[in-house]
């Protein structure tokens, strides 16, 4: 796992969280629905189609109850295997109940070699020449487990998400051929505090956060984990990495890095044995600036080992 962002407007006075949002990040106090809404219409994906796969491949899927013909599925289109949590572009309709993926299914991560099994939901997208058409979300459920989802924009309007999100760590979004990727600005809001938890600012087409949590069934190790100053108004900033609960005590587990403009202003660290972190615990980085305005991005890298 490796996670990464960038504060493009760090102030003086306090410790700044590295992530798109800006300012201290604020973590979800429960396990919430989450509101997902760009702001420009541009940012929207129809569905043309769905149903329950009955068999399939990585480069096909079969649907025997399905007539993507006069449903109107056509090249260009992409399947959203909602079960493997993979998505594929359609090349052909050869049949009513076929389609067929030339470059084959992959994931969000684009890992290719992903499969249509008999009994996946899946849902086919269409979209405008402009915006995004979905996005995929990742974070921990109410299980302090790994979920994540696909949720297809719908511009100004929100679109709730299916699962319980006590934290949402990583979002990337998507669209067709022709498209550059959302238009207006993406956020996630929990229903019930109200907290922004995912930001991705147009341009970017997924979140820049150097936040993590560990999920309950893996243990992390921290391998190495730097830091840059991106927008130079400040002449020097320190950053630390915590580890701990974003809504508590947050402990710096590492040596704080320190940058100035006078040399090349970035600066890691790899130690010689990785930090061991439990599962459940929030991982995050913070900066100070010694001149308002000032951009800093951070990363860190992470195994994960299965308890």
């Amino acid at each position: 796992m490796s996670k990464f962002g960038e504060n493009p407007d760090i102030d003086t006075g306090s410790f700044d969280s590295i992530w798109d949002g800006g300012g201290v990040y604020s973590a979800p106090s429960v396990a919430q629905l989450h509101d997902v809404v760009s702001t420009s219409a541009s940012d929207a994906g129809t569905i043309q189609d769905s149903g329950t796969a009955t068999g399939g491949s990585a480069t096909t899927l079969i649907d025997s109850t399905a007539n993507f013909i006069v449903d109107g599925v056509v090249a260009g289109m992409f399947v959203l295997n909602d079960t493997d949590l993979a998505f594929g572009l359609i090349t052909d309709v050869p049949d009513a109940n076929t389609l067929e993926m030339i470059i084959g299914m992959q994931s969000p991560n684009f890992v290719t070699g992903c499969v249509n099994a008999s009994g996946d939901a899946y849902r086919v997208i269409t979209g405008g020449a402009t915006g995004a058409w979905w996005i995929h979300i990742q974070g921990i459920g109410i299980d302090r487990l790994e979920l994540e989802e696909f949720i297809v924009m719908n511009g100004l309007t929100i679109v709730p998400t299916v699962g319980l999100y006590y934290r949402q760590f990583r979002a990337r979004a998507f669209g067709g051929g022709g498209t550059t990727g959302m238009v207006g600005v993406m956020t996630s809001d929990g229903q019930t505090d109200a907290t922004t938890t995912l930001q991705i600012i147009d341009g970017n087409n997924q979140t820049l956060m150097a936040i993590y949590t560990v999920p309950y069934d893996k243990t992390a190790y921290l391998g190495a984990w730097r830091a840059y100053i991106s927008k130079r108004t400040a002449t020097s900033s320190v950053v630390r990495l915590r580890v701990g609960d974003l809504n508590g005590i947050g402990y710096v587990a590492a040596e704080p890095i320190a940058l100035n403009t006078t040399d090349s202003g970035s600066a890691g660290v790899l130690p010689i044995a990785p930090f061991k972190i439990p599962g459940g615990a929030d991982i995050w980085v913070e900066a100070d600036a010694s001149a308002n305005n000032t951009g800093v991005s951070s990363g860190f890298d992470l195994i994960l080992v299965d308890n």
